[in-house]
């Protein structure tokens, strides 16, 4: 096959193809054919398995942060259970001020090391600098 320019290579047929000797998928389609055929009842949607696994089974993120005019605030993130009142439990042992604010509990002043260490002597796991 020459490669002139202008010419352009010739293209093989669909029929001149040999079938492959192997085929490393041959052995899924059974399992594809098995797992499409379960009945809609017994699948659950990935949102109803999140809402039944243990609270304390998801990770809390707790970050530092610096606001505007050099403010200093701890964040946790995806707390699962009833923020007000570890709100007020963080509060009163921090002996700090704190909000909530979209679903973020915002602590004023750099306690993520204190945080950290409450949250798992409940038994929560955390993540966090």
């Amino acid at each position: 096959m020459s490669k002139r320019k202008g010419q352009k290579p010739s293209k093989m047929k669909v029929d001149q193809l040999q079938e492959l000797s192997h085929n490393p998928f041959a052995s899924l389609s059974n399992q594809i054919e098995v797992t499409a055929q379960k009945p809609a009842e017994t699948r659950q949607p990935a949102q109803v398995q999140k809402e039944q696994e243990h609270p304390n089974s998801v990770s809390i993120y707790v970050r530092f942060e610096k606001r505007k005019n050099g403010k200093l605030v701890t964040c946790l993130r995806q707390f699962q259970g009833d923020q007000m009142a570890l709100l007020k439990q963080l509060r009163k042992k921090l002996a700090t001020g704190g909000t909530i604010e979209d679903r973020v509990i915002i602590i004023q002043g750099n306690h993520v090391t204190r945080v950290i260490e409450m949250l798992k002597e409940q038994g929560y796991r955390t993540r966090g600098s």
